[in-house]
């Protein structure tokens, strides 16, 4: 069959006239092949989408153009993202509420600029905290650094920041140190015998190794090395040579040289039996080895005070006896500098051996070279007795009270007039008027055989144990004056304690020989004794002969 254009043409005109409702939808063409089907509205909610409404274009025109249409929406079905579910009024989100809404309505401002306040304000603050933060801690550190200061110097340790590392000229490698045996307890820790190569060249040296305890606070250790840092300083004959320390790990130690028959006390106790027997060995306990012993001591303080140091702690248990059996002044823990002072003054809690302590130190706290002398002389009567324990029979306290009220040790029977005049004169209750180390030495060195064996008091009375302290503080050393057996007093620091030699009493030619040689001169101890009350008879050879001569009144010096 065959299709004429007109044919054709009346067939797309009926085609354009078609309106009606498809399967589809709506279903009408008008100008051209063009179709306007419904459009549905698809909503995608919580991983599922479903339609919540449709469009159907309104085609009514002659040309294929939509010209508005029926909107339909089926609202139950509709999902609302608010809070509640319901249908928003505008469409949109409620405004966010302001956090500041009062600083912003104090200051009038929005809700952004009193942010901007807050923070402004919260700087500042932090900006004042940390240089209040600063100022404490800085303050808080002077006031430490000055605590650490007073405390070093109480210690007699100089305080120098500059010189801080002043003891690392001192230190020695540990694998230079060799211990192998224990030597005792000591105050810190424990004392080691062993070997030191003080220049690493191979060479071992004797010595003794004191140990701190690890774990020990800064107070602990500074009162440990306190001894070294006054040893560093030292170089005489009759003082315990530091060799060196080892500070860069714990233990700590303090090396020293090794002394081999330990200390005097112990010496002494062990040699009681020697007394007035006639084995060979008595030679260890004579006259001249007695005052050779001495001397030593006197020469080793006579150092000490030309150096300014007060050792504070002269007794037998502190000074050691080596191989040679000289004698050299050891333990310097309690040791202070007197620095530009002519005294130390001690100004905290410790203990303190009342026993071999002047009035002034007592009474005072205040302790010179005059107060080393005092103990100097109770450590002559230590020799004499082979270790004699000082007030033998008293206890701490009672000695405490009897020294400050004038009262000494009582001196044995027999003992030679020279010496108990050197005695007194070592006790005289005022400090300026007790001879000087150096006035000591020249004395002993004239007098080669002043000391003696004087054992009146029964071996079984003699005290090996620790009871020669007794912990003193500030409010324990009156500062008030103290009446004396003779009527003086004690004054101010300014004049009892001045060690300088009085011209009226101290003749010019009695001079201070470091090292004197025993069996020099006896022209300036003649004027020595003189001074110290005795006469100046020529010690007579034979001294067991002159011991056994009657000595009236030697004893009695109680109220000296």
């Amino acid at each position: 069959m065959s299709v004429t254009r007109f044919t054709f043409c009346k067939l797309v005109q009926y085609i354009q006239k078609l309106d009606f409702n498809g399967v589809s939808g709506h279903i009408k063409f008008r100008g051209g092949p063009s179709r306007f089907s419904t459009i549905n509205i698809v909503q995608w909610y919580n991983e599922s989408q479903h339609i919540v409404g449709s469009f159907n274009p309104n085609v009514t025109h002659n040309r294929a153009e939509i010209n508005g249409g029926n909107l339909t929406l089926y609202e139950p079905l509709i999902k609302w993202y608010t809070e509640n579910g319901a249908v928003p009024e505008d469409g949109t989100l409620p405004p966010p509420t302001c956090a500041l809404e009062g600083l912003a309505r104090a200051f009038n401002v929005t809700c952004q600029t009193a942010a901007i306040i807050l923070n402004i304000f919260l700087v500042a603050v932090l900006l004042i905290i940390v240089v209040v933060v600063v100022f404490y801690m800085k303050r808080k550190y002077a006031l430490k650094v000055e605590k650490t200061k007073n405390y070093m110097r109480s210690l007699g340790i100089p305080f120098d920041m500059h010189n801080t590392s002043d003891l690392d000229k001192w230190e020695i490698r540990r694998e230079c140190v060799v211990i192998n045996r224990k030597l005792g307890e000591g105050a810190f820790g424990t004392v080691y015998g062993g070997e030191v190569s003080v220049d690493n060249n191979g060479t071992w040296t004797a010595a003794a190794v004191k140990t701190l305890k690890v774990g020990s606070t800064t107070e602990e250790k500074l009162d440990f090395l306190s001894e070294a840092e006054a040893m560093k300083r030292f170089d005489h004959k009759n003082i315990v040579k530091l060799l060196g320390v080892c500070t860069k790990e714990e233990p700590v130690y303090t090396i020293m040289e090794f002394m081999l028959y330990g200390d005097l006390k112990t010496y002494l106790l062990a040699r009681r039996h020697l007394v007035k027997s006639d084995i060979e060995e008595s030679e260890e306990v004579s006259p001249k080895r007695l005052t050779n012993m001495s001397l030593d001591v006197a020469r080793g303080l006579s150092y000490l005070a030309e150096m300014k140091f007060v050792h504070r702690d002269i007794a037998s248990r502190n000074c050691l006896v080596n191989a040679q059996r000289s004698v050299k002044i050891g333990d310097f823990g309690m040791t202070r500098a007197m620095f530009d002072n002519d005294y130390y003054k001690f100004t905290r809690r410790g203990m303190l051996p009342v026993r071999w302590m002047s009035p002034e130190s007592l009474a005072l706290g205040v302790f010179t070279p005059s107060s080393d002398i005092w103990s100097f002389g109770v450590l002559l009567y230590e020799i004499i007795t082979f270790g004699n324990f000082p007030f033998q029979g008293k206890s701490n306290a009672q000695v405490l009270e009897l020294v400050k009220d004038g009262q000494t040790l009582d001196i044995p029977k027999g003992t030679k007039p020279q010496l108990v005049g050197l005695m007194k004169s070592c006790w005289k209750r005022e400090s300026k008027e007790r001879p000087t180390a150096c006035q000591i030495v020249e004395f002993l060195a004239n007098n080669p055989r002043l000391l003696s064996p004087c054992l009146d008091v029964p071996i079984s009375s003699v005290q090996i144990g620790d009871s020669d302290q007794l912990e003193l503080s500030r409010k324990d050393l009156k500062v008030s004056p103290s009446k004396s057996a003779n009527g003086s007093t004690f004054q101010a620091p300014n004049t009892v304690f001045d060690d300088r030699p009085d011209p009226d009493s101290i003749p010019l030619e009695v001079c201070c020989v470091k090292e004197p040689l025993l069996g020099q001169g006896r022209a300036s101890s003649s004027n020595l004794l003189s001074r110290l009350g005795v006469g100046s008879k020529r010690e007579s050879e034979d001294d067991d002969e002159y011991l056994e001569q009657n000595v009236p009144d030697a004893q009695d010096n109680t109220n000296v």
